[in-house]
């Protein structure tokens, strides 16, 4: 992929290269591994969500209370 084409889809060379590699190791298409990385990523987002306490609110001053 050309660099302008990297630069528009925003995306460096190493990344391209680490992508590339993936396909070729899972012997999938580069839709797919991106796809395989954002399901992955929206997993590990959720999973660090249900980790976190709920925090308190906070009232502030003249609030009703309830």
């Amino acid at each position: 992929m050309t660099k302008e084409r990297l630069k528009n889809v925003g995306i460096t060379p190493e990344v391209w290269k680490e992508l590339k590699l993936m396909t070729i190791e899972h012997d999938c298409t580069m839709t797919e591994a991106v796809a395989d990385l954002l399901k992955i990523a929206r997993e590990q987002k959720e999973n660090d969500r249900a980790a976190k306490p709920a925090g308190r609110t906070r009232k502030k001053p003249g609030d009703e209370p309830g």
